[in-house]
């Protein structure tokens, strides 16, 4: 485990019980749909369906997702093994092709993007920190059927 995962590992208790109570409350909580979606992946090992609430941004037509723990996180190993997804958004339900990204110029767009379009929670970067920050970074890019 790396030393800025150390730092902030006593977090994972706190964002799963958020998650949970997301997941309990998804369809009653209207404006989280313009923020968060529900993914949908299959377990890697159990074969079992998955979802997660994610963050989101729409991007050239396709659902982008970032995967802030990193690309070991369980929901990024799932789409590995198994691109088919399927997302919810407010109360829309699709099936997709998910393609993990490494390229760093897609993923600064990205964080150019939520930057722009949602209330700023990382500080501001120059494009090319982004791009530096990007390097380290992975995001999935989500294809409707």
């Amino acid at each position: 485990m790396t030393g800025d995962n150390k730092r902030i590992n006593w977090l994972r208790p706190i964002l799963r019980l958020m998650n949970r109570r997301i997941l309990a409350n998804y369809e009653q909580i209207t404006p989280l749909a313009g923020i968060v979606l529900l993914l949908t992946t299959r377990g890697r090992r159990s074969g079992l369906p998955r979802t997660t609430p994610l963050q989101y941004e729409v991007m050239d037509g396709y659902y982008t997702l970032a995967a802030s723990w990193g690309e070991n996180c369980d929901w990024m190993l799932n789409v590995e093994a198994d691109p088919q997804v399927e997302i919810q958004v407010g109360r829309e339900h699709y099936r997709g092709m998910a393609e993990i990204a490494h390229d760093p110029i897609r993923i600064a767009d990205l964080l150019e993007l939520k930057i722009k379009s949602k209330p700023p929670i990382i500080w501001v970067m120059r494009r090319q920190d982004m791009e530096r920050f990007a390097s380290r970074k992975v995001m999935v890019v989500i294809k409707l059927d």
